[in-house]
């Protein structure tokens, strides 16, 4: 019984250890959304913009969506390129970055692959706390 006393108590000093250690405590995803606003700005090249923070989601902005800017997929750098290596059909394009259910941004680029503005679009965060439609 003592040893799984000590056993218990080890464990917990060991998460503990790696919860403070590894810096889990300070993961604020409001903090990481501002540190990564201030290191890009309005006309900031795309891949300054991954080598900032890479994109989990990005949408190519198709003007004949009927509903937003077109579909959301995963991100892939060779997507991009061939994108802005077309000659016509080019509108832009989104990177989402999702830090958390409420702290999110995305990034408008324009048809060149420079940002041309920075969003924070309503999220289910703002539907719970009333704050949706203001």
């Amino acid at each position: 019984m003592k040893a799984l006393a000590v056993v218990f108590i080890l464990v917990v000093i060991a998460l503990v250890g790696i919860y403070y250690g590894a810096g889990f405590s300070t993961l604020d995803p409001a903090i990481q959304q501002e540190q990564f606003e201030n290191n890009i700005k309005v006309g900031m090249p795309w891949k300054d913009v991954v080598d900032a923070r890479m994109p989990r989601k990005m949408i190519i902005i198709n003007p004949k969506a009927k509903l937003g800017y077109g579909h959301e997929v995963k991100y892939k750098q060779q997507t991009i390129e061939d994108y802005l290596g077309r000659t016509s059909d080019k509108e832009g394009f989104i990177f989402i970055y999702n830090f958390s259910a409420k702290d999110v941004t995305e990034v408008f680029f324009d048809m060149n692959g420079n940002i041309s503005y920075i969003e924070h679009p309503k999220t289910v965060a703002d539907l719970y706390q009333g704050t949706f439609h203001k």
